[in-house]
Order: structure tokens, then sequence, then C-alpha cells
């Protein structure tokens, strides 16, 4: 018997939905040697990793405006009146969500 190049054995554990998706993948990729697939996939596998926290921050900023038209929209609704005051704040909150907006649609910070 001819000896093998790759003495050591690795095993993991998986349910049966994801030895089916495994399966699959091995087809979309024309490989049907699942020690093959697994090992090109974990040498070569792209792993994704995203950053959230621009987006978390942003999110942060956003609800942070909208309490403010929240209370202003408050005030006006028990005066009756809105202050000039008010419609400028709400006009800079405004084009603080568009400018936050244009900056996650164009990947800018």
């Amino acid at each position: 018997m001819a000896k093998l190049d790759r003495e050591v054995q690795v095993k993991f554990r998986v349910t049966a939905h994801e030895k089916e998706l495994i399966k699959e993948r091995m087809k979309m990729c024309g490989i049907k040697n699942m020690a093959r697939f697994l090992r090109l996939m974990a040498i070569n596998g792209c792993i994704i990793n995203t950053d959230y926290s621009e987006l978390k921050a942003r999110n942060y900023e956003l609800h942070k405006i909208g309490v403010n038209i929240n209370q202003i929209a408050k005030r006006v609704n028990e005066t009756d009146h809105l202050h000039s005051g008010d419609l400028e704040r709400l006009q800079e909150m405004m084009e603080a969500i568009w400018l936050s907006q244009k900056c996650i649609l164009s990947d800018e910070p």
C-alpha cells in the first residue's frame, strides 16, 4: 500500500442540512470528492468579515435627529405654532440626513 501524503486527519461534525448544502456547493463547483472540496474551501475559501461600526454610528446619529424632530413636532402640536428656530433646526436636520445617506451610498467616510 502506498504511503499517504496527507497523514494528518481533521474531523468535524455537521447537521444533515449542512451536509446537503455542502453537496450542493460541490455540484456547483464540479467537485465530486468531498474531502478535496472541504480541503480547497478550508485553504482557499474566502471569509467575509463586514464591519458595521460606521453604519451603526450613522444610524445612531439619524436616531438622535429623529428624536429632535419628534420633540419639535410635539411642541408644535401643543402650541399650534412653529417657531422660526424650529424650522431652521428642521432644515439643518434634513440636510444632515441627506448628507449621511449620500455618504452611505457613496462609501465615503
